[in-house]
């Protein structure tokens, strides 16, 4: 998409490309991110400071009427809603990111701009998720009944990302789970980092045995006829008929990683809390000293990090608590 007036302060919407003030900022997203669900995800949290203007009587038409006093109003909004915990920490700081973020993107200044620490009461924010995001997928029934599902299984249990999935080329993967038990995970990644990911059961060499058989001729997953812009956009935007948050499955194979490596459950599938409390739990579980339940928990976060393809093992707090 080309915009020859975008940023431009006398083009109704920033001459982001459309009269309608979503549509313009889907548009501005689109264009500054290379990935497909960060614009989707920051879009779309910005949607509700606009759906929250609507429910105060102040529909917004023009994304340049957009002023320093509405954003802050929408943010004291979003304090109360965390008093009441009604929004979780770390989501009011996703909302706040994206209104500066977005307003960056459309009017190409940080005229507009909070900081959540300085600007708000909002409390610092944790990586340590409590919540369980993870998507589960029953693996030992029904072989995959279209290519999607075959991506999803792709997804949860060999902790793929999306694009991962789609580029992967299944008939070599699995020559290499045959040959050496693990496979090179290359394309489509974070960075261009490549890693390796071990085979841990079965169920990881059945999935891409069925994913041989979609791919085809293929090179990778990504039918012959599309592009992985437009195919991503397919299945991203619900013509598939079935919407799915693709990244809860990586949440789903950190989960289910974590017990094959452990022998227990992790802080938010125990429901117990991150620290000293799991440690606790694990050593009750498994029946050993706290030092060495530590110790155990501290490997197979290493391992997953790994395996996930982050270079630092705290990223696995927002996976498994």
């Amino acid at each position: 998409m080309k915009l020859k007036n975008r940023q431009n302060h006398d083009i109704r919407n920033f001459g982001f490309g459309s009269r309608c003030p979503r549509k313009a900022v889907h548009n501005a997203c689109r264009l500054h991110y290379q990935s497909y669900a960060s614009a989707h995800h920051v879009a779309s949290r910005f949607f509700r400071f606009i759906s929250w203007k609507a429910s105060i009587a102040e529909s917004l038409k023009d994304l340049r009427d957009i002023d320093k006093k509405s954003v802050d109003s929408y943010c004291q909004f979003i304090e109360g809603r965390v008093k009441l915990e009604c929004t979780a920490v770390s989501t009011a700081h996703n909302y706040v990111s994206a209104i500066n973020t977005v307003m960056h993107i459309l009017r190409g200044d940080r005229k507009i701009w909070v900081s959540t620490r300085f600007d708000t009461s909002v409390p610092n924010r944790s990586n340590i998720t409590t919540l369980n995001k993870g998507a589960k997928i029953d693996v030992s029934s029904t072989p995959p009944r279209d290519l999607l599902d075959c991506l999803l299984r792709l997804q949860y249990l060999w902790g793929l990302r999306f694009e991962e999935s789609c580029k992967l080329n299944a008939r070599t993967a699995l020559e290499q789970v045959r040959a050496v038990g693990s496979i090179v995970v290359s394309r489509g990644t974070k960075g261009g980092r490549s890693r390796q990911v071990p085979v841990a059961d079965k169920t990881q060499e059945e999935i891409l045995a069925h994913a041989t058989h979609f791919q085809g001729p293929n090179y990778s997953m990504i039918p012959a006829d599309l592009s992985y812009a437009k195919f991503r956009d397919y299945a991203y935007s619900g013509s598939s008929q079935r919407r799915h948050n693709f990244h809860a499955y990586r949440h789903g194979y950190a989960h289910r990683r974590y017990r094959q490596i452990v022998g227990a459950d992790c802080p938010v599938l125990a429901k117990v809390k991150h620290g000293l409390a799991h440690i606790q739990y694990l050593s009750k579980e498994l029946n050993i000293s706290i030092v060495a339940a530590q110790k155990i928990d501290t490997n197979a976060r290493l391992i997953i990090s790994r395996e996930l393809g982050h270079e630092r093992t705290q990223i696995t707090n927002a996976y498994l608590g």
